[in-house]
């Protein structure tokens, strides 16, 4: 059965407009008091890129018990305690790849501290709408 969604999806789509129905994993550092920069980084998918990328990699992934966490396995942590090191480099090294083979685009945004003071000392009454270096990077 259509979903509302795909009803108006359909109604644009004879209307002569484009419709894109995209999915996009995103991750930030930098949020936190004292760090240096704040920055933002994603992937984009269509629907069968995302297919693809999820066949790969559980094909690639089979004794992952839990998500992927990139910090754990780079670091050892988790469920990568125990695994050695040059396993958990190849594994993030395949992500990339199968990453690389399925995606749309990749994008990252980034800004300097130092930068974001300066200019909300600059434009103080563009705060409210703006936010914080995140979202400014997030919007980007």
């Amino acid at each position: 059965m259509p979903t509302t969604s795909d009803s108006l999806s359909s109604f644009l789509v004879r209307k002569g407009d484009l419709v894109l129905g995209l999915t996009v994993f995103m991750d930030e550092t930098g949020t936190h008091a004292g760090h240096p920069i704040t920055a933002v980084a994603g992937v984009l998918f269509d629907q069968s890129g995302i297919n693809d990328f999820e066949a790969i990699w559980v094909k690639r992934t089979p004794d992952l018990k839990e998500p992927f966490r990139a910090a754990d396995c780079y670091g050892g942590y988790g469920q990568f305690e125990g695994w050695p090191t040059s396993v958990r480099l190849l594994l993030m090294h395949d992500l990339a790849e199968i990453i690389a083979k399925t995606r749309l685009a990749g994008f990252v945004a980034f800004i300097e501290q130092k930068d974001w003071e300066l200019w909300a000392k600059i434009n103080p009454q563009h705060i409210q709408w703006v936010g914080s270096p995140y979202s400014a990077c997030l919007s980007g």
